[in-house]
């Protein structure tokens, strides 16, 4: 409830197609680091040096800078922001029926946590 930066969004509809009845469309998108940070640039070696963000009880030491990782890479809502997703058909059994891959551009309509 406390996260300051939201790098991950889900997104769920029954499917309409007629040959997946009973299905679901599940959509799930991550921030698209990489649409700001190039390889083997300055912000891209310091990351790899970093590794990953850590998070502490009363603080986080992000991986990329604040501005990035708190702001461009964080998918706030109301907000368009890059990112990689992945639409997945499920069928009435929750079986993949298919899936599709994708960069894009999107906007998330409300910040929710894992509680609510």
């Amino acid at each position: 409830a406390d996260a300051k930066d939201f790098d991950d969004a889900v997104f769920a509809e029954p499917d309409p197609d007629p040959e997946n009845p009973g299905g679901w469309h599940l959509v799930v998108a991550i921030a698209d680091v990489a649409h700001y940070v190039k390889p083997g640039d300055a912000l891209d070696v310091e990351a790899l040096t970093r590794g990953n963000s850590i998070y502490l009880p009363d603080r986080c030491l992000p991986m990329l800078p604040e501005r990035l990782s708190n702001g461009l890479c964080s998918l706030r809502p109301n907000e368009d922001r890059a990112c990689l997703g992945v639409h997945m058909y499920i069928d009435k059994d929750g079986e993949k029926f298919r899936h599709e891959f994708f960069r894009g551009l999107m906007r998330s309509v409300a910040r929710l946590t894992y509680a609510q």
